[in-house]
């Protein structure tokens, strides 16, 4: 798949695992795109193949790179590298603005609502 297009930012981790970010003109404004692969030789082999399967193994690093890759875009999108990035800008500016954050969670009770958590 050799089109000649270069990605925008790319993140490179251990055991050939790479996070490519692609910036893309859309009708709206830009948008990213994020491809994983793993490289990979096979046995006598000389060449580097990609792939987009994972070992089981590669599973938590493929969250730190995606995690990686979402920083590395939103502090971008951002416009102020030197600034810190607060990924929920939103409830932020209705919280300014005096107005109660939606919680997904929520069936409409005023009761406390247990959530999902997700243990790694």
């Amino acid at each position: 798949m050799a089109t000649g297009r270069r990605p925008h930012m790319s993140i490179r981790g251990p055991a050939g695992l790479q996070v490519a970010i692609w910036k893309n003109a859309g009708k709206y404004g830009d948008y990213f795109t994020h491809t994983l692969t793993r490289s990979f030789k096979r046995d006598g082999s000389t060449e580097y193949e990609h792939t987009s399967s994972l070992r089981t193994k590669d599973l938590p690093l493929a969250a730190v790179l995606l995690n990686r890759a979402f920083e590395l875009v939103a502090i971008e999108e951002s416009g102020n590298l030197n600034k810190p990035v607060h990924v929920d800008q939103a409830s932020e500016a209705n919280a300014d603005a005096g107005q109660a954050e939606a919680d997904p969670f929520s069936s409409g009770n005023p009761e406390p609502q247990e959530k999902d958590n997700i243990a790694f």
